[in-house]
């Protein structure tokens, strides 16, 4: 029963894949996140860029990859329609994948740029 609940929850992140563009998806990723870490967003930094840097693009799909269950079909279309929702990366002790596993993937298979939100600690005063 317990595999069975985590596949379908993996499934349904799959298809967060595609929920819409909104900033506020985004956000709602975030605070899902940093709600399972019992952090709130005045506990954390959070910056937005665009990778462009191939290897570093490359560096992130094989961890990515990693992640597992990766389906080629939702890569192709995001490759195809282009990526419209930022992954979000934890830079915490070392760079962690929160969102977005395919759109890493396909960022590297197609060549796109890769927006991306960063998250990372507070400097402690």
């Amino acid at each position: 029963m317990k595999l069975l609940l985590e596949n379908w929850r993996e499934y349904i992140k799959e298809e967060d894949e595609f929920q819409p563009p909104t900033q506020e998806a985004v956000d709602a990723d975030i605070d899902e996140y940093l709600k399972k870490l019992s952090l709130t967003r005045d506990d954390v930094d959070i910056s937005e860029d665009t990778i462009i840097d191939s290897s570093e693009i490359a560096s992130l799909a094989k961890q990515a990859r990693g992640l597992g269950n990766i389906q080629d079909d939702i890569v192709t279309k995001i490759g195809v329609e282009g990526i419209k929702k930022p992954v979000i990366i934890d830079k915490g002790t070392a760079e962690r994948i929160v969102d977005g596993k395919h759109r890493f993937i396909a960022a590297e298979k197609h060549k796109l740029k890769l927006p991306v939100v960063y998250i990372s600690a507070k400097e402690k005063a």
